[in-house]
């Protein structure tokens, strides 16, 4: 007489696996996990850039950085400001302009997007008139002249003037690619003045 029970048991959990079908159902599952596996990195790639803002923006860095200076650094120009020297928020803003003072001096910086290129006569812009006074004044150009900037389309250096015989240096650069142009000025002593500008590059050389 049959086993009743033992047919039952079988017929509920079937027949003892195989080494090959063992073997089938792991190759199975490395297949599955390997297929997967693209997948997931492209999940914790987007993952990563939607926490962290997105792509990285390309940065560009100054042409150099002396000792006893720091890099200031946006996708589209960098120069180098002495070390103790930091950003003024108060007189910074959202449009570009930007103000960095220390003892000795100040830089500031007002970057715009232009079309066409500017030219030696290009005023300059009215945010830079508040930097290094209590009322904003109006510069006076002179001396101007073409200058090699790396990354720049256009390059013009100026002697800047205020009422009393304050004075400043100061170049305006402009980039094709991106059609951006930006007016730095930089008051200190000369080496310092002088420092700070040719240290300015541009993003054409990324």
């Amino acid at each position: 007489m049959p086993d009743l029970l033992s047919s039952s048991a079988d017929q509920r959990h079937g027949s003892p696996a195989s080494p090959r079908d063992a073997q089938a159902r792991r190759n199975r599952r490395w297949m599955l996990l390997m297929a997967m596996t693209p997948v997931v990195f492209a999940i914790l790639y987007a993952m990563g850039a939607f926490t962290n803002g997105g792509a990285p923006e390309p940065v560009v860095n100054p042409l150099r950085t002396p000792p006893g200076y720091q890099a200031v650094t946006d996708a589209y120009f960098g120069f180098a400001i002495p070390t103790k020297w930091s950003e003024i928020g108060s007189m910074s803003d959202a449009n570009g302009d930007f103000y960095y003072r220390g003892s000795g001096g100040w830089v500031g910086e007002s970057e715009r997007i232009a079309r066409t290129s500017p030219g030696p006569s290009t005023p300059v812009p009215e945010a830079l008139w508040a930097y290094g006074v209590v009322t904003p004044t109006r510069f006076a150009a002179s001396g101007g002249h073409r200058v090699n900037v790396p990354g720049t389309s256009f390059a013009w250096a100026v002697t800047l003037t205020r009422p009393g015989g304050s004075r400043s240096l100061a170049v305006d650069v402009w980039e094709a690619h991106s059609q951006t142009e930006v007016w730095l000025v930089a008051h200190s002593s000369p080496t310092v003045e002088r420092t700070v500008l040719d240290s300015l590059q541009g993003s054409a050389v990324n």
